[in-house]
């Protein structure tokens, strides 16, 4: 990942932190993300136990933290109840992307 934006956001920081969520994050944060340094905190999500407490394991910032687990909402939240019935992806690209134009 190239990370000139992410250079720019961190830079224009102050006192404020980053914060990330990583769901299905086996294999760990994404490193790119690190540049944020000190003002960098990270949540991540796997279904896989021995994944999480590996990770958790190496992890030297004690913002970053990794949580075994499935991540979802209940059926009555207010969202799911909006969404129910639609289609889970509402905005194809690809019709407006170059590779469907060079089919």
């Amino acid at each position: 990942m190239h990370d000139a934006f992410l250079r720019l956001v961190a830079d224009t920081l102050r006192d404020e932190k980053f914060a990330l969520v990583d769901v299905g994050c086996s294999g760990g944060i994404e490193p790119v993300w690190r540049v944020f340094g000190s003002r960098f905190a990270a949540i991540g999500f796997d279904a896989s136990i021995s994944e999480c407490r590996r990770l958790q394991a190496d992890e030297a910032s004690p913002d970053v933290h990794y949580v075994p687990g499935f991540v979802g909402i209940s059926p009555d939240h207010p969202f799911a109840r909006r969404a129910a019935g639609l289609p889970m992806h509402t905005d194809d690209i690809f019709e407006r992307s170059s590779a469907s134009w060079a089919l």
